[in-house]
């Protein structure tokens, strides 16, 4: 594959994560408002998450890890990917256990966050180690 045509694919697959990031907002602010001002029964809001997380953002961490593992091998920027990760599924087995106020409101800041951080930080500077134009890829506020 010539290297125009591998990185239009690169270029293609760091779009559609962004495109999953950028979906996922207006679901991860439900589960905020639904967390901060109690909506619902706390069974119901961990119902919602846990569905969230089973049917698309467990998905996405994953295609995500293993992508960017190949395209910024040794970065830092994986040591805090992988670790918000890890506390997303420490949440989602905690909800799945035991749903409470705590772990809700815990999982409604990192979620929030994460994704502010990926979109604003994690996905430029990939871009930009990839020899594309970071602005392009940027969903900074």
């Amino acid at each position: 594959m010539s290297g125009t045509m591998a990185s239009s694919g690169v270029r293609r697959e760091l779009l559609e994560l962004i495109e999953e990031q950028d979906g996922l907002r207006p679901l991860v602010d439900e589960l905020g408002r639904a967390a901060s001002k109690g909506d619902g029964t706390m069974e119901q809001i961990a119902d919602r998450w846990l569905r969230l997380w089973n049917n698309s953002l467990e998905k996405h961490c994953r295609d995500e890890e293993a992508r960017l593992v190949l395209w910024i091998p040794g970065s830092p920027l994986l040591d805090r990917l992988h670790g918000e990760h890890g506390e997303l599924r420490a949440l989602a087995k905690e909800l799945e256990q035991q749903p409470n106020q705590t772990a809700l409101a815990r999982l409604a800041t990192l979620l929030d966050a994460h994704l502010r951080w990926e979109l604003e930080e994690l996905m430029p500077a990939v871009a930009e180690a990839m020899g594309f134009d970071p602005a392009e890829f940027s969903r900074a506020s």
